[in-house]
């Protein structure tokens, strides 16, 4: 049954959705440097292979105690360790 399922979400998915998404994106994909685009897509999140995670930046704050930590944005990590290397 579970199985069936998701055959049936993942077909949807590659039948439908994707070539809607494609064709939506086609100009701003197009308009991308290739190697960029290529960076991002081996990465497998979106994000250039060379930008930390919020995990990654959440461990630097915690090894520099920076406080409130736990409460903050991937960017306000990213801010606060920048901030501490002034």
């Amino acid at each position: 049954m579970v199985a069936a399922g998701t055959k049936h979400h993942v077909d949807d998915e590659e039948s439908d959705v994707f070539p809607q998404l494609r064709e939506r994106a086609a100009d701003r994909l197009g308009a991308l440097d290739p190697e960029e685009l290529e960076r991002q897509v081996r990465s497998g999140d979106g994000r250039p292979p060379d930008e930390p995670t919020k995990e990654e930046l959440y461990e630097q704050a915690r090894e520099a105690g920076i406080e409130g930590r736990s409460a903050m944005t991937k960017e306000e990590l990213s801010r606060a360790l920048s901030d501490q290397d002034r």
